[in-house]
């Protein structure tokens, strides 16, 4: 499990709670997920995440599953680098409604690439990291989630699941006020720019490495940056 100066693994979070709640089956990839959304959806510290580039990802049915660690798109393209317009699911999810900007005709290949920014990654396990700091909320909101069902059926006490929720939202307003934040910014600077070929799989989305071919040759997107 991955553990730094800088940044920690989920899974961390999930042997934690495995630890001490006996009572319930936790999920890994859940856990992992849901520390992912704490970073995109409620810190949401931009300065704190990274910018990564030529990710490739399947289409089926024409639609395709984005990165958990996915906080905003930069571009959406085909192998030859020409743009594709596309909308998100209800969810943000998925893209679907994949056409080509220039033309309009819809797009059929099993291939599209993102730019995108989003949380770091271990590019080794492909899984998704948190900034040190932000475990005890990251841990909090896996409770909330994970007990969600318990305490609306009354299995929880929810006064305790009520404490949770304004936990949460302490801990997230320390997140962004944590003076660490800082030495963290300025360690990202220094990273290069992940690339899609780096990375097996992010959480449980598996990505496609295929390329498009062309005078019989195999060749990677060209970015005009």
């Amino acid at each position: 499990m991955y553990n730094s100066a800088y940044f920690i693994s989920p899974e961390v979070i999930w042997a934690d709670l495995t630890r001490y709640i006996k009572t319930k089956e936790i999920d890994r990839y859940e856990v992992i997920e849901l520390c992912a959304q704490v970073e995109t959806r409620y810190i949401q510290d931009v300065d704190l995440m990274t910018s990564i580039y030529e990710v490739p990802i399947t289409v089926i049915n024409s639609q395709a599953l984005l990165p958990c660690n996915i906080f905003r798109i930069l571009d959406v393209y085909d192998g030859y680098g020409t743009a594709i317009g596309y909308s998100l699911s209800d969810k943000g999810s998925y893209l679907n409604a994949l056409k080509y900007i220039n033309s309009g005709s819809d797009y059929i290949e099993d291939t599209i690439y993102i730019n995108y920014k989003g949380t770091n990654i271990d590019t080794e396990t492909g899984f998704p990291l948190i900034i040190k700091g932000h475990e005890n909320a990251c841990e909090t909101f896996c409770k909330i989630r994970l007990f969600e069902e318990d305490a609306l059926f009354g299995k929880l006490n929810y006064t305790m699941y009520r404490n949770w929720e304004q936990q949460f939202s302490g801990q997230i307003l320390n997140a962004l006020q944590n003076p660490y934040r800082r030495l963290v910014a300025n360690y990202l600077k220094q990273l290069e720019t992940i690339r899609g070929n780096m990375i097996p799989q992010i959480g449980r989305l598996e990505l496609s490495h295929k390329k498009f071919r062309t005078n019989g040759k195999m060749v990677s997107p060209i970015l005009d940056r």
